[in-house]
């Protein structure tokens, strides 16, 4: 049997650390994460790492069958922009990375997809017991979130 959907919010509103280049809200049986651009200490990381300001995650639980479903969108507030998309794509492509990385390189610094923001709760709701019938998050064998400690 799953967690009721009181002790899954405490605990998702838990992983609000920061640590976590990632900040999540819970409203009611939907769970939203977007990186942290308004978070000084991320802001730089996340953009050297090629993470968008346009992408949520949105993961809607259905506590009848205990299951989820995880959807990518378009932050809030946003239209849903090609051409944007595609800089985004491309910026992330042809970034320099630090160390001397030449262009078209792929950046150094791994992890900062959409899919990523969404490891840490689709790890937490499999241990409990809930089924991804959304899109598949499986994260690599060797993913470490981005983490960040305090100085």
């Amino acid at each position: 049997m799953v967690s009721p959907l009181p002790d899954i919010r405490t605990r998702v509103l838990a992983l609000n650390t920061d640590a976590l280049a990632q900040r999540y809200t819970v409203d009611g049986p939907t769970i939203r994460g977007a990186w942290k651009f308004d978070d000084p200490t991320w802001k730089k990381e996340l953009a050297a790492g090629g993470a968008s300001r346009r992408t949520t995650l949105t993961i809607r639980l259905e506590p009848t069958t205990a299951t989820f479903h995880v959807t990518e969108s378009p932050a809030r507030g946003a239209s849903l922009d090609v051409a944007g998309a595609v800089r985004d794509m491309m910026r992330r492509r042809t970034r320099v990375a630090s160390g001397g990385a030449k262009r078209g390189a792929p950046a150094t610094t791994p992890g900062y997809t959409a899919a990523s923001i969404g490891y840490p709760i689709i790890g937490l709701l499999e241990a409990d017991g809930w089924i991804n019938r959304g899109m598949p998050l499986t994260p690599p064998k060797r993913f470490t979130p981005p983490t960040r400690t305090r100085r």
